[in-house]
């Protein structure tokens, strides 16, 4: 007997969204970092950290490959998170249009946190956060080709 996987396709071809990194909240970056250096695959590419006012919030992005990418955030953005232990922070999806996908997201009932900001770490690309079935998740305005 065989056993064949099913697969479910959705209609979201209009938005376009794509999975593009993981927040981790962390006390201090470096040694985050450090530690971290165990689960990282031979070769990736990070930025050096950031300090991005607009968010108040410390940053570094670490490129994993495929288009992976794990956020490491520290400030005060992330201190209530740190209080309660809680370190996988938010779910971050890169979208072609973020004031149209941003509508859609509030027209089916989720909660922004944050207006539309630019994101210093992102090269003032706009961000926003909401509250989903997902937790915390950013939406990040896609790069222009």
């Amino acid at each position: 007997m065989s056993t064949k996987s099913a697969q479910i396709i959705l209609n979201s071809s209009f938005f376009n969204a794509k999975f593009h990194h993981i927040g981790i909240a962390c006390k201090d970056i470096e040694r985050t970092f450090n530690d971290l250096q165990l689960f990282l695959p031979a070769q990736y590419e990070c930025t050096g950290v950031i300090y991005d006012k607009g968010i108040k919030a410390s940053l570094q992005l670490i490129s994993i490959g495929n288009h992976a990418h794990i956020e490491l955030v520290s400030g005060e953005i992330v201190k209530n998170f740190i209080k309660k232990d809680i370190r996988l922070y938010h779910s971050c999806f890169e979208v072609p249009d973020i004031k149209v996908f941003s509508n859609e997201l509030k027209n089916k009932g989720f909660i922004p946190v944050t207006k539309l900001i630019p994101a210093k770490l992102f090269e003032g690309r706009l961000i926003q956060f909401f509250m989903t079935p997902l937790g915390l998740t950013e939406i990040l305005e896609a790069e222009n080709d």
